[in-house]
């Protein structure tokens, strides 16, 4: 039996496919002087702005196989909403000390250390290095991702090592004020 090209084709897509979730973390709080900028919690608005993001990569059906956070308590805390929202399992969240306040560099160095049988990963993290990797692997041309602003990417590319401009095939961005 000879499979249809267009059926091949589908097929060989979906295998070739990686999806990035990139997501700065909520609105934080600046109430506690004495707090490490480490350690500076949401604000209720940047809690509820996660569970706004969360829900409408839900109704999207939109969901990550893996979240990456920073250890930044903002940036940890709403990637547990995500994770709570996307009714993800528990192994499916990590906490990478190197995405604290990340540049460019540092964000593809850790993505391309992904394992190749990931096909979407959701990183969360902080600005400015948030903002500047989208802008350098996309064609977003976002002056700054809002807190809990989403860019989501998809790139026709097997292994995550092969992670580039020149491979992405669909952008999409959102952050809570927009509707």
């Amino acid at each position: 039996m000879r499979v249809p090209v267009f059926f091949v084709f589908c097929i060989q897509s979906k295998i070739n496919m990686k999806r990035l979730f990139i997501v700065r973390h909520g609105k934080s709080s600046w109430d506690y002087d004495s707090v490490k900028d480490l350690d500076r919690p949401l604000k209720e608005r940047g809690i509820s702005d996660g569970y706004i993001m969360a829900e409408r990569l839900v109704k999207r059906e939109l969901k990550p196989e893996l979240i990456i956070s920073s250890p930044g308590i903002r940036a940890l805390h709403s990637a547990v909403i995500f994770h709570r929202v996307l009714k993800m399992p528990p192994e499916s969240i990590n906490i990478d000390p190197d995405l604290y306040l990340a540049d460019e560099d540092e964000i593809l160095k850790l993505l391309y250390g992904l394992n190749d049988k990931v096909n979407s990963v959701m990183i969360f993290g902080h600005n400015p290095g948030f903002t500047d990797f989208t802008n350098y692997i996309s064609n977003l041309n976002l002056m700054n991702i809002p807190t809990t602003g989403i860019a989501i990417l998809d790139f026709e590319i097997g292994k995550w090592n092969e992670l580039e401009r020149g491979k992405l095939v669909k952008e999409y961005f959102d952050f809570p004020r927009n509707r």
